[in-house]
């Protein structure tokens, strides 16, 4: 992987977990000293880490809450789209969400875009996911998505 990836394997961390139904291993690839300065900022702070989460891993939290079980769930930030489906996950570049769905091999009715504004597209608002809301919300609302599936990630 680390050819792949252009580094040196010292300065990269790994993390595997199988993969339900099909049995096969996903992997996480993540630059050593990005992990490095996420752990010696949560000892100054004396937090516990009990995992460290990849943003597009989060999407996955909100997948018991679609319809139908192959979609694959969107989300925009202002540099990237973040992907996830039950199986997988990732984030592509702005321009590249056009291929994404031919990248992934998947028709677009499978693509649900995660928003809280009404589109002409499928789309899933992330704030359905909380039962009990108290106002005021926020007005960007789409901003809070990786948020919101990773407190909802240790619910579901």
């Amino acid at each position: 992987m680390s050819q792949q990836l252009e580094m040196p394997a010292e300065a990269l961390c790994f993390d595997y977990h199988l993969a339900e139904p099909q049995g096969d291993w996903n992997v996480t690839a993540a630059q050593q000293r990005d992990v490095a300065r996420l752990q010696h900022l949560s000892r100054r702070l004396r937090l516990q880490v009990v995992a460290i989460t990849p943003d597009a891993c989060a999407l996955r939290a909100f997948m018991p809450q679609l319809a139908e079980a192959d979609t694959v769930l969107l989300w925009r930030d202002d540099a990237q789209w973040l992907w996830a489906s039950r199986e997988r996950w990732g984030s592509c570049a702005l321009h590249e969400v056009a291929m994404l769905g031919e990248r992934l091999g998947i028709t677009s009715p499978r693509l649900v875009c995660c928003t809280a504004e009404e589109t002409p597209y499928p789309y899933f608002d992330p704030w359905s996911a909380i039962t009990q809301k108290q106002p005021p919300l926020p007005v960007c609302g789409d901003a809070f998505a990786v948020a919101i599936g990773l407190a909802m990630g240790t619910v579901m």
